[in-house]
């Protein structure tokens, strides 16, 4: 059908050494031009000395295919900087377009995610292994009495 559709990317990208003061400003400043370049975007963007964390939409305009102006994007941040190369977007389309964020917000935080204890106590360095999908649910199988997951989406990433 040619009803107007949505997309979305999300993710996150940890910068280290960690961006100073100045350069985050550069990215909120760079961030806030594609927003007014680009009216069809929506969404939130947190940006950090330490990274970005990210959900933004995008819906079909006359022109341009949501997917194409996210696509855009994930090009004009690797532009910006090349840990962006690094970055797994994650792209959900062929959305209704109620699901596209009417608005586009750039908050600058201290730190993307608040956990409420410091470096020291939870150091970064220690963080554990990645894994794919397969063998996340593989592990959760291995031993279901002792396996707890913490959920630490928020309401809108869930129900996506």
């Amino acid at each position: 059908s040619n009803k107007p559709k949505a997309a979305l990317i999300l993710f996150y990208q940890y910068k280290s050494p960690q961006w100073n003061e100045a350069r985050v400003s550069q990215l909120i400043s760079y961030l806030k031009r594609i927003a007014n370049t680009r009216k069809a975007l929506g969404g939130r963007v947190r940006v950090a000395p330490e990274g970005v964390n990210a959900t933004i939409s995008a819906v079909d305009t006359d022109g341009t295919s949501a997917v194409e102006l996210l696509d855009h994007v994930t090009r004009d941040l690797k532009h910006f900087d090349s840990v962006f190369e690094e970055t797994d977007f994650k792209f959900i389309t062929d959305l209704q377009p109620d699901r596209h964020f009417k608005d586009i917000k750039i908050l600058p935080v201290k730190e993307l995610v608040f956990y409420g204890i410091s470096e020291k106590e939870a150091p970064l360095g220690s963080g554990g292994e990645h894994l794919d999908a397969k063998d996340f649910h593989n592990m959760l199988s291995q031993d279901k009495e002792s396996t707890v997951v913490i959920d630490v989406r928020n309401h809108y990433e869930a129900a996506i």
